[in-house]
């Protein structure tokens, strides 16, 4: 049973991510597949249980209209039982909006965990969980805090 969730869980990155395959969602989940967003994202009204496979085909969309050449690689893939659990990787180019900021034509690098729950060959949950301030700082459109020491030390400066 492993090696069919592994399967299944490669074809979500692959066909629904990569690809940009929404309607693969009703194929690869449950009816009642639910998003567990472990973090704060204005795409699926922060963060929380979100109910449905809409949401989730919305939120694809969302994400490759942002960043049309979105390519999420899987950096390990660890199956027990009726869980899949993934670290990612998704290179990809600032190229729409996002979160109501304007292209940057920045390439960033984002990096997340995701387990998955399956059964009867369907996911029937996932806990996603991306450094979406680390994605915010690599476009320029959040300081890091290296800019922000920086800025710290100039009105020091200015002040003396």
């Amino acid at each position: 049973m492993s090696a069919q969730n592994e399967a299944i869980v490669r074809r979500w990155w692959e066909q629904v991510w990569n690809q940009g395959k929404v309607e693969m969602v009703d194929e690869l989940c449950a009816d009642g597949f639910v998003l567990h967003a472990l973090w704060h994202n204005p795409l699926v009204g922060g963060a929380g249980d979100k109910p449905g496979r809409e949401i989730t085909k919305d939120v694809v969309s969302s994400w490759r209209v942002s960043f049309p050449d979105l390519h999420v690689t899987i950096d390990d893939l660890v199956a027990d039982g009726d869980k899949v659990g993934c670290r990612l990787a998704a290179c990809a180019t600032h190229e729409g909006v996002f979160m109501g900021f304007p292209p940057t034509g920045k390439h960033a690098v984002l990096k997340g965990m995701t387990v998955m729950r399956l059964q009867d060959g369907l996911i029937q949950e996932a806990w996603t969980n991306w450094d979406s301030l680390d994605l915010m700082q690599q476009l320029g459109v959040i300081p890091t805090p290296q800019e922000l020491a920086a800025r710290d030390r100039a009105a020091r400066q200015q002040s003396a």
